[in-house]
């Protein structure tokens, strides 16, 4: 294997354990055959043979806990951050994505309904193994969407769906509250919020490192610094708006049709790839999962409960995902807005 003490020693770094380590090597060495009976290397491999080895030889034959494929999975994806195929290492990370989002959603379901009815509308819904590829979750994510619906109501599906569905830490955003707390006014805040961002993306551009999943070029800081809703949120009508970045940023920017501006702009692991040029997959109430993200920042920069509602999405047919959160009283009173 190429580099193999440099790629031991990021992972250490990573406080990776030992074994974990071992294992990853061995793995990695037994896909690099594979790979070059293709005549090609690791560097240039596109991910479905990446894929097919894992289910195969990760998934299916080996005696591995999830808990230690997860974690050789996280290294498999920096491994490859290493050698600069960011392809296989997006994919990678998507693997891993998906794979929280359904239990998350099912411990979500009985915490905000109870046992009856969680399991009214559970019924007969079968999950996908851990760690299968995404294009096995829109199937699922679509009847539990739809038997949301059905069972408790649309607007109850809402809450229930809009919810911080990765358990990210409010410690994500704590820096963010000290500086909201220091700002003289709401735009000040958000002006302050949306040029930090930019300077955390123009770094992973600078650098040519992934932010989270995504590759940042000179053209997606351009495309971000003149569009202040997006890693940010502007004023309107007296409620905030903010879009999503597009998961594929840099091929969202280039996109020649609707369609692709649409494909590019999906974050969701578990319903992205049902979208298709005629149709458009997945319910877009789906998409409150995605506001329970917006909801987070926001209730822990504010302090307190904001509402959320999705005004436009991909999996409606929009180009973008954009939301619209109201601003508390509590905060228009400090402001005088």
């Amino acid at each position: 294997m190429k580099d193999e003490q440099k790629v031991k020693k990021i992972l250490k770094q990573k406080n990776v354990k030992d074994e974990i380590i071992g294992k990853t090597i061995f793995f990695i060495d037994e896909l690099e055959k594979e790979v070059l009976k293709s005549d090609k290397t690791l560097e240039s491999c596109p991910s479905d043979i990446v894929e097919k080895f894992i289910e195969q030889k990760l998934l299916i034959k080996s005696n591995e806990d999830k808990n230690d494929i997860e974690q050789i999975i996280i290294a498999f994806a920096r491994y490859f951050i290493f050698i600069k195929n960011n392809e296989v290492a997006i994919k990678l990370l998507t693997y891993l994505s998906a794979n929280e989002v359904m239990p998350n959603l099912k411990e979500r379901i009985y915490e905000v309904l109870g046992q009856k009815i969680g399991d009214k509308v559970l019924y007969g819904i079968s999950f996908p193994e851990s760690f299968s590829p995404v294009e096995k979750y829109p199937e699922v994510t679509a009847k539990i969407v739809q038997s949301l619906e059905k069972n408790i109501g649309k607007e109850k599906a809402k809450e229930v769906l809009t919810c911080n569905v990765h358990k990210i830490p409010t410690s994500a955003f704590s820096k963010e509250r000290e500086y909201f707390l220091e700002a003289k006014s709401l735009q000040d805040w958000l002006d302050g919020f949306h040029n930090r961002k930019i300077e955390e993306i123009s770094k992973h551009s600078k650098d040519k490192t992934l932010w989270f999943e995504q590759e940042i070029t000179e053209e997606v800081v351009e495309f971000v610094k003149n569009k202040p809703e997006i890693l940010g949120a502007i004023i309107e009508d007296g409620y905030l708006y903010a879009t999503k970045i597009p998961y594929n940023p840099a091929k969202y920017i280039s996109a020649k049709t609707d369609f692709e501006k649409r494909k590019y702009a999906c974050h969701c692991p578990v319903a992205a790839s049902s979208l298709k040029e005629n149709q458009n997959g997945v319910s877009p109430l789906w998409c409150y999962c995605s506001a329970g993200f917006e909801k987070l920042l926001f209730d822990t920069v504010f302090g307190c409960d904001v509402k959320v509602e999705v005004v436009e999405s991909v999996l409606a047919g929009d180009l973008r995902c954009r939301f619209k959160i109201e601003i508390p009283e509590i905060i228009k009173t400090r402001f005088n807005i």
